[in-house]
C-alpha cells in the first residue's frame, strides 16, 4: 500500500476546516467545484464590522427605526412628543432612545425638566458610508452596473 503526501498551506486547511464544517453534502461539493477559485484568496475582515453590527442591530428595531424617521421630520423632539406621534409609552420610547444613543445616533439635551433628542446627522452619514466602503471593499465587481 502506497501513500502518497501533501503539502498543504494553512490557508488550504482553513478552506477544508470551512467546507467540512458544512452539513450538507451537496453544498459541499458545490462550494468546491464552483468557488474554489474565488475561495483561494484569503479574507480579511475589517475591524469595522463589529460596530457596523452592533449599530445594525440597534436599527433593526422597528421603533427605534420609527424613532429614527421621526426625528429626521422633526428635527428636535422630547420624549413626550415622540411618544405621542408613534403611539407609545414614553417609558418605552426612553428605552430605545437610550440604544440610539449608546452608538451615539441622536443626540441628547437638556432644557429645564425636558430631554430634548435630536438626530445626528454626521453619525449617521459615517454609518452610512462606513456601510458602503465595506460592502463595495475596492472590488469593482461588487458595485452597482
Amino acid at each position: 500500500m502506497s501513500f502518497k503526501f501533501l503539502t498543504i498551506n494553512y490557508f488550504e486547511m482553513k478552506l477544508r476546516e470551512i467546507i467540512n464544517s458544512i452539513k450538507s453534502e451537496s453544498c459541499k461539493l458545490f462550494i468546491i467545484e464552483r468557488f474554489r477559485n474565488t475561495l483561494d484568496i484569503e479574507i480579511e475582515i475589517p475591524n469595522e464590522i463589529e460596530y457596523l453590527c452592533k449599530v445594525l442591530n440597534i436599527l433593526s428595531n422597528n421603533i427605534r427605526l420609527k424613532i429614527i424617521y421621526v426625528l429626521s421630520k422633526i428635527e428636535k423632539a422630547p420624549v413626550c412628543l415622540i411618544a405621542s406621534i408613534l403611539n407609545k409609552d414614553e417609558t418605552l420610547i426612553s428605552h430605545h432612545l437610550k440604544h440610539l444613543k449608546m452608538v451615539d445616533l441622536v443626540i441628547e439635551k437638556r432644557e429645564g425638566k425636558f430631554h430634548i433628542y435630536e438626530l445626528n446627522f454626521k453619525k449617521l452619514n459615517e454609518v452610512i458610508n462606513l456601510l458602503t466602503k465595506i460592502l463595495r471593499s475596492n472590488d469593482e465587481s461588487l458595485s452597482p452596473k
